[in-house]
């Protein structure tokens, strides 16, 4: 029994779990929404689309440090890490620029674009997929469990 599922196998109704696993694919997608956006029309500046507050923090006490050129070098690179986008403005930024920006930024995975609703529908599939493997794991762990309390195996609460 897998220790994560053990833990929730005390929360679950076994009969309402096992109706849920049965639910067709069209029951999720109406419950179900990927977050697609729609562009307001407006280009954002460049610090709407990305807080560099502690980036450059780091950057400055990098600067600042007596270590070799080559650790700083990487510890700059290692910095970019903490730079906040915000994705809402960067597709606002994607709408209104230049197809070459487009592609650029597409290239750089700033944006995704969901034609025809295929990454959508991928998700809701996917997304359906694994609830229904754990269901079925928290449901195989039920069944395990009840076979050991039948052996004489007591479970702590």
């Amino acid at each position: 029994m897998s220790a994560d599922n053990e833990v929730l196998v005390d929360f679950y109704d076994e009969e309402a779990l096992k109706d849920s696993i049965t639910c067709d694919l069209e029951h999720y997608t109406q419950s179900r929404k990927i977050g697609q956006y729609t562009p307001n029309g407006r280009k954002p500046s460049y610090t709407e689309m990305v807080d560099e507050t502690r980036y450059r923090k780091l950057v400055e006490d990098i600067e600042k440090s007596n270590v070799s050129e080559q650790d700083k070098y990487f510890l700059k690179m290692a910095a970019t890490r903490h730079l906040k986008f915000t994705y809402k403005n960067i597709a606002d930024y994607y709408a209104n620029s230049s197809p070459e920006v487009q592609k650029l930024m597409e290239d750089s995975i700033l944006v995704m674009i969901d034609y025809d609703d295929a990454l959508a529908n991928g998700y809701i599939r996917m997304s359906n997929k694994i609830d229904d493997i754990a269901k079925q794991d928290i449901l195989k762990n039920l069944e395990m469990r009840k076979e050991k309390e039948k052996n004489g195996f007591v479970y702590r609460k």
